[in-house]
């Protein structure tokens, strides 16, 4: 448990349309994967040293919405901003494939970034 971030969920009344539609298509998963590792090895060639810049900058926010009694606010910041850079960039992925529009990325990317606040 010490090296995981565990976030309780509810689970909403009646049925969860978004669920049922994706697993009516979980067939698809690996073909999705695929496209998905492939435009990452594309388009990040080179991009390491932006990529640990961000992290940086996003840890070091995180770090400081940390409550002063927090243990261990490194590791939790790193790892909140470890998954940010990946919903991030998957929703970048999304936005090119056609799945997403680019206000969609930005109103779910808000909604990620006050949800991790919370964290």
């Amino acid at each position: 448990m010490s090296r995981m971030l565990v976030l309780r969920l509810t689970r909403p009344v009646g049925a969860n349309d978004a669920l049922s539609y994706a697993q009516e298509r979980a067939a698809h998963l690996n073909a999705v994967m695929d496209a998905y590792t492939r435009w990452l090895a594309e388009t990040m060639v080179g991009a390491e040293a932006q990529v640990d810049g961000w992290l940086t900058e996003w840890r070091d926010h995180y770090i400081q919405l940390c409550p002063k009694s927090a243990t261990n606010p490194g590791r939790i910041a790193s790892n909140v901003a470890q998954n940010r850079f990946a919903f991030d960039t998957l929703g970048k992925f999304l936005v090119v494939q056609g799945a997403w529009t680019p206000a969609e990325h930005a109103a779910r990317l808000a909604e990620y970034d006050a949800i991790s606040a919370a964290v």
